[in-house]
């Protein structure tokens, strides 16, 4: 088969998508429904509530407390802006993780992997979305016996029933075989699934293979039932990647105010600085009003509109080094700001302007901080703070505020990849070509995605998911079974998606290919 005959095949680009590109207009920039970017004004001294981290929960927190006008509330990201086209292609992926949007974290030497003392790469988002915009964009909520086990050892609030109104009201689900009972439309994070026969051929081969092995169809994984296997759901927008920067503070809400309203919001906000400058009521209780600096105040900050007003401040580039604390309680969060990569070499991250090299800046909050920096972001946080254990802290010299288990625990499953030869695939079995081997092919997938949001590069190469019991009975109903496995297949070779891999076979496209 010639390698020009998926240009042969694609569709003609929509006129109106061509010219949006040409004249670079893209999802983020066009007027949508809410949160379009519409100003850039200065950073406040004080805030409602400050939020550290816009990753997965600390976008969709921010949105829901901007809700309230009466609240001003300030977002704070180490990394970039997720504005890119190698973030919103869902193809692309593989190449976005251990790039400059992420944290490039490495666990110690594990004893117990082969060859021993192997690092394993931990990836995190360091951009707007965090790791909802460097993920596989997989949507799988869990199974319901999971929550209803942390609601019996004690986690009041998180059995399934009372945590399924929150997913459902987060989420605009566009699954063709979705159970209403358990899913929702009109939500800010959409959810599609792989629509049937545009699946890569291996993928359906798979789940025909599984059917033949006593493995049932599921109806809607996130729905009533988990076991079992079907295409995959993804957090996909017509072809973009739908992280929760855009979900949550680009996607929601209503339309962008009038240039007389701007006016008026641009004139309460002067009003508003005025008083807390000449408060001299503030700074008496303020501890730290000696040392904040007026550059501060001229930073710029990405402001977002809620409905109608600008209540939600997006700074990004800056790295959060401490809470601030008076007594017992957070009244603030001291941070830097910087280039908002990691830099290769030693895997620090990165300083910004000479003149801003360690320069600690200050904000403060009237209500509350609240940190939403992850796993990994979290606990090092308030480890700098000062919470955290003794026998932490106090060998590397920092004072213990308050003496807590912070930073220990941590747990996480196992991810395999199992690589496997398979006779016979075609050059266009798999995404392979699209992806990386054949130069003509990825020109082609990726001019396909630019211009139409279609083609190869809308998938994330993982297109069918199963879901299995380990431990299950032979005759056990399918409703009684919890699984505690999942098998993806994927449409792309393993060496091909992660070539820090180990491959059986890099030979694609002839009498043998290797697939994951």
């Amino acid at each position: 088969r010639p390698p020009f005959l998926p240009l042969l095949s694609l569709p003609p680009p929509p006129i109106a998508p061509l010219m949006e590109r040409l004249r670079g207009v893209d999802r983020h920039t066009k007027p949508i429904d809410f949160a379009d970017r519409v100003s850039r004004g200065g950073l406040y001294e004080t805030y409602d509530y400050i939020i550290v981290g816009a990753g997965s929960a600390g976008c969709a927190l921010a949105a829901r407390l901007a809700e309230d006008l009466s609240k001003h509330v300030l977002l704070i990201e180490a990394g970039k802006d997720d504005r890119s086209w190698v973030v919103e292609a869902p193809g692309k992926y593989p190449e976005v993780q251990g790039s400059h949007v992420d944290w490039k974290f490495k666990t110690v030497p594990q004893k117990n992997l082969l060859p021993e003392g192997r690092v394993i790469h931990q990836p995190r988002g360091l951009v707007l979305g965090g790791c909802s915009s460097i993920n596989a964009l997989l949507y799988v909520r869990g199974p319901q016996g999971d929550f209803d086990g942390w609601s019996k050892l004690g986690c009041k609030g998180w059995s399934y029933k009372e945590v399924l109104p929150y997913f459902k009201r987060m989420e605009d689900c566009r699954v063709a075989d979705a159970e209403k009972e358990y899913r929702a439309v009109g939500g800010p994070w959409t959810v599609e699934d792989v629509a049937e026969g545009k699946a890569a051929p291996i993928c359906m081969r798979f789940l025909r293979a599984a059917n033949e092995a006593g493995i049932p169809t599921v109806q809607d994984y996130n729905g009533s039932s988990m076991y079992g296997i079907n295409l995959a759901q993804v957090n996909v927008d017509k072809g973009v990647r739908c992280d929760t920067a855009y979900a949550y503070l680009r996607k929601k809400g209503t339309a962008k105010p009038s240039t007389s309203t701007l006016r008026q919001l641009e004139k309460e906000d002067r009003r508003r600085r005025k008083e807390r400058e000449a408060s001299e009521n503030e700074k008496e209780v303020n501890p730290f009003a000696d040392v904040l600096s007026d550059a501060k105040r001229e930073m710029q900050v990405n402001r977002y509109w809620g409905r109608p007003g600008s209540n939600l401040d997006v700074l990004t580039c800056s790295l959060v080094t401490r809470v601030l604390l008076q007594g017992n309680t957070a009244v603030g969060v001291a941070f830097r700001k910087g280039s908002g990569e990691v830099k290769e070499r030693g895997g620090r991250w990165g300083e910004g302007p000479q003149k801003e090299k360690g320069r600690e800046q200050m904000v403060f909050a009237r209500r509350e901080v609240i940190l939403c920096a992850g796993a990994f972001g979290s606990p090092h946080i308030l480890l700098h703070s000062g919470i955290g254990p003794r026998s932490v802290l106090d060998p590397i010299g920092i004072p213990v505020a308050k003496e807590l288990p912070v930073g220990e625990n941590l747990q996480d499953h196992m991810y395999l990849p199992v690589m496997f030869s398979t006779p016979h695939v075609g050059r266009y079995d798999t995404y392979d070509a699209a992806v990386k081997y054949y130069s003509l092919d990825r020109a082609i997938t990726m001019a396909s995605w630019f211009f139409t949001h279609g083609g190869p590069a809308k998938s994330t190469g993982c297109e069918v998911l199963a879901f299995l019991d380990s431990e299950a009975k032979p005759k056990a109903r399918v409703r009684e079974r919890l699984p505690d496995v999942v098998v993806p297949s994927s449409s792309t070779s393993v060496s091909v998606a992660h070539p820090h891999t180990r491959a059986v076979n890099k030979q694609v496209g002839g009498e043998e290919g290797e697939e994951g």
